[in-house]
């Protein structure tokens, strides 16, 4: 494997995250807001805009198969650790932890607080960039 592989971070592969929800929103607002937007993982921040969570399309799927309802907030429904790792970790190393742990995302954490997220998708992306030759 080459150093120009070795050294790829997950920042290059990474989706910015454009939308986040707080505690208090319902589950019925995440679902709209995956739907509208097409994204399927959620993350979840406190009012200092800390990440307390995820919510994933998974998890509103499991929340529907045990009649919860809209109203109640993601709150009861978010994962509360999910795996948050800078901008600047190998992207093998956030591949691997993914796959050891079985964790369908990652939330990417830049020095500016924004926020971004690495899904299993982008990890394939990332490798078929890498097969093709595009690095």
């Amino acid at each position: 494997m080459s150093d120009s592989i070795k050294n790829l971070t997950v920042e290059e592969f990474t989706t910015p995250c454009a939308h986040v929800l707080g505690p208090e929103n319902t589950v019925e607002q995440a679902v709209k807001m995956m739907s509208e937007n097409n994204i399927r993982h959620l993350p979840v921040l406190d009012s200092n805009k800390k990440v307390i969570g995820i919510v994933s399309e998974r998890d509103l799927y499991s929340s529907h198969q045990l009649n919860i309802k809209g109203e109640t907030t993601v709150q009861n429904i978010m994962k509360t650790e999910p795996y948050c790792t800078p901008a600047q970790t190998k992207i093998y190393e956030v591949a691997l932890t993914m796959s050891e742990n079985k964790y369908g995302s990652a939330i990417i954490v830049y020095e500016d607080e924004s926020l971004g997220i690495f899904t299993s998708t982008d990890a394939l992306n990332a490798l078929i960039e890498v097969i093709r030759g595009d690095f």
